[in-house]
């Protein structure tokens, strides 16, 4: 999938593919049009926007289309102005574009083909744009629901935990005062370590399915945690979590999988269409 989404949030598309971004810890950004209202800049600094210096909407989308990669609309029917210019835009500038009109697809149909054609084009930062919530009250749930069953299905086609199996974080060893202590510090710095990508795959693992992660990330843990070389702090956290008596580290290792998948449960869980 793609690693960044460009959009102005506006109410409607635009916002859903924020609020998803936000919810995934995936980067997002873009151009808005200058607002005369102060309570917008908080508004602006939580998606990370910048303001023009012109009012309406097409230095916006000017801006979004020349620093994306490709645009993707999403409407229901026919297009907006602003849509209209933004696919005149991208046109222009040479940019992939992608229309999925939800009169013409179903919304998993819609999710199939942003997910296929974001396969093939592999955008690194998107546009997303297209019908706002003025126009249509239900296009913000049905696009999050959308983009996130798009994600769901490129993680399917990628293989739910090879990533894992297969992973190749350095393990150099660090000090042992740079070591994680407890668990909720564990859980962070994996957070922080692992890619948007692997972090969504863990999260719609099922909790049997938790094992195939003992040769990759289980190693990484066991190696960058220091539980081979005497985190004793880490180890009697896991232990009282998991009701554990002197935990080997495997042991231990396993305490913190199932706690990092439990707090990637509430933040990177993905619904897929029915």
């Amino acid at each position: 999938m793609f690693r960044k989404i460009v959009s102005g949030a506006e109410s409607g598309v635009e916002l859903a593919a924020m609020d998803l971004a936000l919810r995934l810890g995936m980067a997002c950004g873009g151009w808005t049009p200058k607002e005369p209202a102060s309570t917008r800049i908080e508004f602006n600094r939580k998606y990370n926007l910048r303001a023009t210096p012109a009012i309406g909407y097409q230095q916006a989308v000017e801006h979004n289309v020349q620093d994306a990669d490709g645009l993707l609309l999403i409407t229901r029917g026919g297009m907006n102005p602003k849509s209209r210019y933004a696919a005149k835009t991208a046109l222009s500038h040479q940019k992939q574009l992608l229309h999925a009109d939800l009169q013409q697809h179903s919304q998993f149909e819609a999710a199939s083909l942003i997910s296929s054609w974001v396969k093939i084009q592999r955008p690194g930062q998107l546009y997303i744009t297209g019908t706002n919530a003025v126009d249509d009250q239900t296009i913000y749930q049905h696009t999050l629901k959308i983009l996130e069953t798009a994600f769901y299905l490129d993680f399917v086609k990628s293989g739910i935990g090879t990533d894992f199996r297969q992973m190749n974080i350095s393990t150099s060893q660090l000090p042992l005062k740079d070591y994680p202590r407890t668990i909720e510090a564990a859980v962070k710095r994996l957070k922080t370590d692992l890619p948007l990508k692997d972090r969504t795959l863990m999260a719609n693992l099922q909790a049997n399915e938790l094992d195939q992660l003992r040769d990759g990330l289980g190693e990484y843990i066991k190696q960058a945690f220091g539980l081979y070389t005497g985190n004793e702090a880490l180890t009697q956290a896991c232990a009282q979590a998991g009701n554990l008596q002197n935990p080997l580290p495997d042991e231990a290792c396993h305490v913190i999988l199932r706690a990092l998948w439990a707090d990637l449960q509430l933040t990177h869980k993905l619904r897929v269409i029915k």
